[in-house]
Order: C-alpha cells, then structure tokens, then sequence
C-alpha cells in the first residue's frame, strides 16, 4: 500500500502563503499553518459539540467544536469548511458565515493561523468514524459543563469559546 502525504498550506503568522508542507513535517515543527473550524447551530440557537473519536492522534475523547480541520495546500478556508462539514457530519449546502481569522498556538509544535465559521442547521446529520457523538448544547449548559470539566475539551475549543462568546 502506497501511503499518501497530506499537504498543508504552511504560511507566515499574518497569514501570507509560503508553501506546501508534509503533514508530519508541520506538526513536528513551529511551522504556522492554516485550519478552520465551524460552529454549526440549530435554529433554537444551541451549538453542535462532537466527541473525538478515541482513534485521534490528538486529544481522543475530548468535546470540540463543530468541525476543525486543516487547510490543504492549494484549498482556500472557506471550502476546507464545507468539505470538513461533508467529510464529518454529511452536512452539505450550509452557509458559512465567517466570524474570526486568529492565530492560536494549540501546542508545542501546532502553529495555526484559522477562520472560524458559523451557520445554521436543521437537516440530517451523519458523523463519520472521527466522531463518537454529537450533541446540541445551549449556552448555560455548555458554560456549565465547560465551569466543572475543562478537561473534558479541546483547548482550542476552550479558547474558541471565550472568544465567541466573550466569556471569562
């Protein structure tokens, strides 16, 4: 079996496109390179949160936003979104609204510069194997849960949270 290598937009931290790099080169480094994520609400306002299948290589069985992912070389943020929402959730034809561009450093060797995008859904959903649930949670609630177990999520989705929302 011939393995294939994924190649991540690699930029500088304003976000100006340098080149292509290998998955494993990016994340073994102090590389920035670009990835969204995706707030996908219900028409009653309460945000899809998914569990991360325990087959991550990175915080396995932690809750994360909507969608997250990385930004292929040559793909523009705004597609990685749509293609991210197909690939995890089978969600297709949302409209993204693009609400942040930051840069967040998510660990030692993970620089990213990202676009969060958010929409509203009420159609079928379908995780695929990356994701072991999939709940909908109001605002109170997440605040809650987010107050008594951090660890139960994904620092960049702590983080995204804050931002969003303006908590602290």
């Amino acid at each position: 079996m011939i393995e294939m290598t994924e190649l991540l937009a690699v930029v500088d931290e304003n976000d100006n496109p340098l080149r292509g790099e290998d998955r494993k080169v990016v994340h073994s480094s102090t590389l920035w390179h670009r990835g969204i994520h995706v707030f996908v609400f219900n028409p009653h306002g309460e945000l899809l949160i998914q569990l991360r299948s325990a087959l991550k290589d990175n915080y396995p069985d932690t809750y994360d936003c909507s969608i997250s992912g990385q930004v292929g070389y040559g793909e523009q943020y705004e597609k990685t979104a749509s293609r991210e929402l197909v690939e995890e959730l089978g969600i297709k034809g949302a409209k993204l609204i693009p609400t942040l561009h930051f840069r967040m450093r998510y660990g030692p060797s993970d620089y990213h510069v990202c676009k969060l995008f958010e929409c509203v859904y009420d159609g079928e959903i379908k995780p695929n194997e990356e994701v072991s649930e999939i709940k909908f949670l109001g605002m109170n609630d997440l605040e809650k849960l987010l107050a008594i177990r951090p660890e139960m999520f994904t620092p960049w989705f702590v983080e995204l949270l804050k931002w969003y929302f303006k908590m602290e």
